[in-house]
């Protein structure tokens, strides 16, 4: 069977395109407008279910940053009550595309010590080891 003919749909949704769904068919196939019915059924639950799972993947990192910031707000309350020491903190996520891995936390007892250089550089460097992270879990599989 050599195929000749590609019918393709698009699988997008809400003006957000995800991909384009091709049947191939050999020159003597033609679907039959009912077959063609079903392909475009078959293209918008395609379509729901990657629109359901992009949300999803937006919903999660949400809830994510909203946990950090609540464990940052909770982190700056306790300091402030206690007489810990600490008079400057800095802190950057540690995290691989898609998962949380913890936070890089500088402190220092001298107020108002770092810059927006020393923030630039400290999230450079928690974006690095979140990249060497990924890494290793990708050589791992």
């Amino acid at each position: 069977m050599t195929i000749c003919k590609v019918h393709c749909l698009r699988l997008a949704r809400n003006d957000h395109i995800y991909g384009v769904l091709a049947i191939y068919l050999a020159d003597d196939q033609h679907p039959t407008e009912r077959e063609r019915s079903l392909l475009d059924a078959l293209a918008q639950e395609m379509s729901l279910a990657l629109e359901s799972q992009h949300l999803r993947g937006r919903e999660l990192a949400m809830l994510s940053r909203l946990q950090q910031a609540s464990r940052l707000s909770n982190l700056r309350r306790d300091l402030e009550r206690e007489d810990t020491g600490i008079r400057s903190l800095l802190i950057a996520p540690l995290h691989t595309e898609n998962q949380q891995l913890g936070n890089l936390v500088l402190w220092a007892v001298r107020p108002d010590l770092f810059t927006r250089r020393h923030a630039q550089l400290v999230a450079i460097v928690a974006g690095q080891g979140g990249i060497r992270r990924t890494a290793r879990l990708f050589r791992r599989r």
